[in-house]
């Protein structure tokens, strides 16, 4: 019989009973919670890393520091425009066709044509040069204008 005892012994340790099923399944969370946490650390932190760092700004420039050309190539056009007989008419050398506009401080001139009408309504092509000042951030004068021949 001593036989019989042993089985239902070792049967008796097998069994698992509702609090130890409780306190693994308690467990299993608590490991669970702990390695989820641990990842949304280093991904946050790497996040983090992320969006904090960024590469160093330059300085903004100011209106007399920064090449504003483009503006000044429309200026130009303006004020040569106000010269014409028939301003409407006015088509201008285009930037891709080799106009430049050089920068001399807050000074811009630049070498070109412009077609349009005259009083009679022949097109003609005046060849000028322009110089104009840029004098505030939307400002500009006319520092000279001179028709070539």
């Amino acid at each position: 019989m001593k036989s019989k005892e042993i089985f239902v012994e070792n049967k008796k340790e097998e069994k698992w009973t509702g609090t130890k099923i409780v306190t693994a399944a308690l467990f299993a969370i608590f490991v669970a919670a702990v390695v989820s946490n641990s990842i949304n650390e280093k991904t946050h932190s790497a996040h983090e890393r992320a969006t904090t760092y960024s590469e160093p700004k330059e300085p903004k420039k100011t209106w007399r520091e920064e090449d504003n050309s483009s503006m000044a190539s429309v200026m130009i056009e303006d004020f040569v425009k106000a010269r014409l007989k028939s301003p409407s008419t006015a088509d201008f050398q285009g930037v891709w066709s080799g106009r430049k506009i050089t920068k001399n401080g807050t000074e811009y001139t630049t070498r070109s044509y412009v077609d349009s009408q005259n009083g009679f309504g022949a097109m003609l092509r005046t060849n000028f040069v322009c110089t104009v000042k840029q004098i505030s951030k939307d400002e500009w004068q006319l520092v000279a204008f001179k028709a070539l021949k």
